[in-house]
């Protein structure tokens, strides 16, 4: 039931950010998560609980919005990608906090459910106290778009402390929001969704798919039902299961930094093949040993689930979004960024209300080899639709779409945009060769 909120979350959220602005969107989704489990941690029936769940699904859904975007615009550019990822980073930093609560409970006790969902409550406290306190200031963009440069300007002196960088960053805010009205005129939704051309179809795939693909590999499930996973595997005692969570937990927190260094350095394609190609790897480890008896088996199982874990938070946990927001041309990315969040909640839905009955009719082996090929399947997609994109600008990818598909109506869109040309022959698409060759294509665009 979460998931599925989330996704209503999801489209509030540009209207919240927009008209409330960034910090005070934080603390509308602090309250909303204060009353969801405080709710949740009260109620007396069912559907009481579900409506405390309704309220933190949707809290999720506009908190997953609005956390990037606040970082993306208050960071230096310099170390905005690394950032960003601390987004993803905080999200398992709480399943770890969640995973060492159950150390401090009597599990014995039949109502500690409700302490556990009652004690949630802390971080969003903290939340609006650094919002309140004026230790998180608002976002210099928003404040721009709402004319209050001013405000911005002080906001930027306290950032880039060189003389003269926060006018020249305000200058081009000021430009970029120009370009996204400009933009937002430039293709419609009709257009987008009804009649895309060549280009922006296959942008589309792309971004969209790639949306997909990092929770149809299993994810959300399989931590929303790590203790089943673990209890399935014979592991019983309070304090092994214990062990077994939190050691999960921290290897899917350490591993998020791993991914954020890597992005840059190995590039977007090279990362995610490994990622998904070590994701099935340990998939099919697991599929092996969860009904194996023994103290080796139960090792071996949960080391391949923290491998799994590892590989995932590497790549394409932090990847995904990285991806998507490059692949997108400047005449559509508001517009398709949007739309990409909502098959990856939809499918975030899917899978974990389905894991528990796909996993009793498959048995819990098959259901981890169904994972494991979802896996190949997401490399074997990659392979044919992702290019490479990182250190290329979004006028280069929208180069390299309209060459691959022969459409050059999207570059007559950007050059509008742009006030110029954005041509083929521009000697920095240098496009990736593996991507080229899978549309019949070996060579470089120079």
């Amino acid at each position: 039931s979460l998931n599925f909120w989330s996704i209503w979350g999801a489209l509030l959220s540009p209207v919240v950010t927009d008209k409330y602005g960034r910090t005070q969107t934080f603390v509308v989704v602090a309250v909303l998560f204060c009353v969801g489990v405080l709710a949740q941690s009260a109620a007396q029936s069912y559907g009481f609980l579900m409506l405390g769940r309704m309220v933190v699904g949707i809290a999720v859904g506009v908190g997953e919005a609005v956390d990037p975007m606040y970082i993306a615009e208050i960071a230096p550019t310099h170390v905005r990608g690394e950032l960003v990822s601390w987004a993803e980073a905080g999200v398992s930093f709480g399943v770890v906090l969640g995973f060492f609560s159950s150390l401090c409970f009597d599990m014995q006790d039949f109502t500690v459910w409700r302490k556990m969902i009652a004690i949630g409550a802390a971080m969003p406290v903290v939340m609006i106290i650094l919002v309140k306190g004026g230790i998180m200031p608002e976002s210099p963009r928003w404040l721009v778009q709402k004319g209050r440069a001013a405000e911005a300007k002080a906001i930027l002196n306290t950032i880039y402390p060189i003389d003269g960088q926060s006018e020249n960053v305000i200058q081009d805010i000021h430009h970029a929001l120009e370009l996204e009205e400009a933009a937002s005129k430039a293709v419609g939704w009709k257009a987008l969704l009804c009649r895309p051309s060549p280009a922006i179809r296959r942008m589309l795939i792309v971004g969209i798919g790639m949306a997909t693909i990092q929770q149809a590999v299993g994810i959300d499930s399989i931590m929303f039902y790590l203790m089943y996973v673990i209890q399935a595997s014979g592991i019983h005692s309070d304090k092994g299961e214990a062990a077994a969570l939190i050691t999960l937990g921290t290897v899917k927190l350490l591993f998020v930094f791993v991914g954020a260094r890597l992005l840059d350095k190995w590039g977007r394609r090279p990362l995610l093949f490994t990622s998904l190609l070590g994701c099935a790897a340990s998939l099919l480890v697991v599929s092996a040993t969860i009904n194996r008896d023994g103290q080796y088996a139960k090792l071996v199982l949960i080391g391949a689930l923290a491998t799994y874990l590892a590989f995932f938070s590497s790549g394409l946990g932090p990847g995904n979004w990285v991806v998507v927001s490059e692949v997108f041309a400047l005449s559509i990315r508001a517009k398709a960024m949007s739309i990409a969040i909502l098959p990856n909640r939809i499918t975030a839905t899917i899978m974990a209300s389905t894991f528990l009955s796909v996993a009793e009719v498959l048995t819990w082996p098959g259901f981890f080899l169904l994972l494991a090929g979802i896996c190949l399947a997401s490399c074997l997609f990659l392979f044919i639709y992702l290019p490479e994109t990182a250190g290329r600008s979004l006028e280069e990818m929208a180069a390299y779409f309209a060459e691959i598909t022969n459409d050059r109506s999207i570059l007559e869109v950007e050059a509008k945009l742009h006030g110029g040309d954005v041509e083929l022959t521009d000697e920095r698409h240098q496009l990736d060769g593996t991507a080229m060759e899978s549309k019949g294509f070996s060579r470089e665009l120079t």
